[in-house]
């Protein structure tokens, strides 16, 4: 960072200051001496913080409150619009966040993307920090740019100590974001399973809709979460639901490769014939995906081939229209096909000899721990057979970017 910044002796870049730089190094005695002098301890530098903000985010408590004895402005905004207080709730720096407080620090103040430091805190996994800020009254259900409140992003993240702090705090964990979601389908799509059972001790609806209808389960067995897909059967989710789009559950999990998750499914109950989208069963959706292990567990568990969707195509055509050989050889074998046509006994050896050229191949079979696959995602309002979902991550375009730690205060960015 002293490179990328300029500091050091008499070589700081253009914009940095002695008060910066004095902050930034922990340098009590300078500093002291420079306010003596009557230094502007306001000062910015080239990307608008001022040593406030320096000394928070190195966690030099002694000169934090030097500064804010001196009169340090603790609510003047970097480039990207945070304040020290969100330095100090994203970086874990306690003692510095108290002294904040202490000064009259704006607590509800919104940063970047409208963020409050409890946002920040929530999303770090600083429980100290968010201790302190809701003993100092910090809204719990502040909204962001997204409409996500700090309960979506703890759940996001799987910060669970976090999340219960916040429910303990009354958080209101039916408050859904621009996406329609709540924190529980943030958690489900993130496979939190213990964040999703905590939500669900509030007695909260499990098959809770969200984006595009899709509940909980929906957003666990797209993303292949098969351990929280089990504990949302195991409170009662519904495996027969269907979202906007016509798809249940087992449709996703199909579409995206995802077998365990649909192993899952099929021993809940889910039918393995169900249409969905365009009438497509999740045969189709497998074979459009050439997720071979999830159509060899589809066929076993008899998912009949020979069905049509909307377009009067079955499995095996849509494999044949994308390509997929393998899948189109395996369909062609199908148990439905091959039982009238006499050639059961040639399928059975055909799906044996292909599950043991995955295994050499070290290629996962239906047996296999996670098939995590790309998910295809058109319009969902499109008849085309071969466009899948398009529920999107249920947190929104800005969640998903803020896994980029590029995105939390860092005075390297800032």
């Amino acid at each position: 960072m002293k490179k990328l910044l300029g500091f050091g002796g008499s070589n700081m870049s253009p914009g940095i200051h002695e008060i910066h730089e004095a902050s930034r190094m922990g340098d009590l005695e300078k500093l002291q001496k420079l306010i003596k002098k009557g230094k502007n301890i306001n000062k910015r530098d080239q990307s608008n913080r001022t040593p406030l903000h320096w000394a928070v985010f190195q966690g030099h408590e002694d000169l934090v409150k030097a500064l804010l004895d001196a009169g340090a402005n603790t609510n003047l905004c970097n480039q990207n619009n945070n304040m020290p207080l969100h330095m100090a709730a994203s970086w874990g720096r306690v003692s510095c966040l108290k002294l904040l407080v202490e000064h009259g620090a704006d607590i509800n103040a919104p940063g970047k993307y409208n963020n409050t430091a409890l946002h920040w805190a929530a999303l770090t996994n600083r429980v100290e920090c968010m201790e302190v800020l809701i003993k100092h009254n910090a809204v719990v259900d502040a909204l962001n740019v997204d409409n996500n409140v700090p309960l979506h992003w703890a759940a996001f993240k799987g910060n669970l100590e976090c999340l219960e702090l916040l429910l303990t705090a009354k958080a209101d964990y039916m408050r859904p974001n621009n996406d329609k979601n709540l924190p529980i389908h943030v958690a489900a799509f993130k496979g939190h399973k213990d964040c999703v059972l905590a939500l669900l001790k509030n007695e909260m609806d499990v098959n809770c809709p969200g984006e595009k209808d899709s509940t909980p389960l929906h957003f666990a067995a797209m993303n292949g979460n098969q351990e929280t897909t089990k504990a949302l059967i195991e409170k009662g989710a519904n495996v027969h639901v269907l979202n906007v789009s016509d798809n249940a559950p087992l449709h996703m999990a199909a579409s995206a490769g995802f077998v365990d998750c649909l192993q899952v499914l099929l021993d809940a109950g889910a039918d393995v014939n169900a249409r969905g989208q365009n009438g497509n069963t999740a045969l189709h959706w497998a074979s459009l995906g050439d997720h071979m292990t999830c159509v060899s567990l589809l066929l076993r568990a008899e998912a009949n081939a020979a069905i049509k969707n909307k377009d009067e195509s079955t499995a095996h055509d849509l494999a044949i229209s994308k390509h997929n050989s393998a899948c189109a050889q395996m369909l062609a074998l199908s148990v439905d096909e091959a039982s009238s046509s006499g050639l059961r006994d040639q399928y059975d050896a055909t799906l044996s000899k292909v599950e043991d050229l995955f295994a050499d191949l070290g290629l996962p079979t239906i047996s296999s721990q996670q098939t995590a696959l790309t998910v295809v995602t058109p319009d969902p309002a499109s008849k085309d057979s071969s466009a899948a979902f398009t529920v999107s991550s249920p947190a929104g375009v800005d969640m998903e970017e803020f896994e980029d730690p590029s995105d939390q205060p860092d005075m390297e960015r800032d």
